[in-house]
């Protein structure tokens, strides 16, 4: 990558010469590196990704095949979350802001996932 910056407030991220403005989010260059719990399949693909409006993302995933593994959640710091399989088996989580939405009152951003991944391990998927 020849460059690469972000700043807060409009988002706007330059990556190799393009401008993409409102990128949705601050993008530093870093490596996630994590480690699955007993129990959970390998997966061939995590993919997260900030959009506008993860209710509407998730409604089209779905009706491309898309199975949804956590509907539209609120998630802590303001954001709200959701996520799919994509026919690939990629796990995709959806990111979006959500400001005043307050932080999740149940599990239900874990269990779901948990549930998920636990099920596929057992072949159930």
């Amino acid at each position: 990558m020849t460059a690469m910056a972000a700043t807060l407030g409009r988002m706007t991220v330059l990556l190799d010469d393009a401008l993409i403005p409102e990128a949705g989010a601050a993008l530093n260059p870093y490596l996630m590196i994590v480690d699955r719990l007993d129990g959970w399949p390998a997966r061939p693909g995590l993919l997260q990704v900030w959009v506008r409006d993860v209710a509407t993302v998730m409604k089209r995933a779905e009706a491309a095949g898309a199975t949804v593994v956590t509907g539209a959640t609120p998630f802590y710091g303001e954001t709200m979350l959701g996520r799919f399989l994509d026919r690939w088996s990629n796990l995709w989580w959806l990111w979006a802001p959500a400001p005043g939405t307050p932080d999740p009152t149940s599990d239900v951003v874990f269990t779901t996932l948990d549930a998920t991944l636990r099920s596929m391990a057992a072949g159930e998927r």
